[in-house]
Formats: structure tokens, sequence, C-alpha cells
């Protein structure tokens, strides 16, 4: 699950969230969408984009928070 909380003053920001695996290639795109102010939660069920279950291993996060970007690493187990 990933979480995060926006400022009022920031109300509509586009969020985008996207999970690529170790080679670069884009598996999944979570969010894609303006939210309101607040906290949001998304869960991501390890699934590519065609709704395939993904293999365990390594994976890459992309955040787009307005104009605030972050990545990170995942790493799935089963």
């Amino acid at each position: 699950m990933i979480g995060f909380r926006t400022n009022s003053s920031l109300s509509p920001i586009f969020f985008s969230l996207e999970v690529y695996d170790a080679t670069g290639r884009h598996v999944a795109n979570l969010v894609n969408e303006y939210v309101a102010s607040g906290l949001h939660t998304f869960v991501w069920h390890a699934h590519d984009v065609q709704g395939e279950r993904l293999a365990p291993g390594t994976y890459f996060y992309r955040i787009r928070l307005g104009s605030y970007h972050l990545a990170g690493k995942i790493i799935l187990a089963r």
C-alpha cells in the first residue's frame, strides 16, 4: 500500500503512480488522475497492465505529484 497526503493549497493536483520492472519496462499504471487535498492510499495487487500476475522480483515505482517526483524500489515476494 502506498499512502500520501496533499496540502489543501495544492488541490486539485495531478498524481500518477507507475511501476517498472528491473529492465525498465513499464508494467503498471496504478493512478493517473487529479486528486483533492487530503489523505490517499493506493494498493498494487502485483498485476501488469494486461491484468497478468507479475513474477517475484525487484520493481521500481515512479510517483509524480504536481511538479514533485519520487522514485523507489519494491521487492515483490510470494
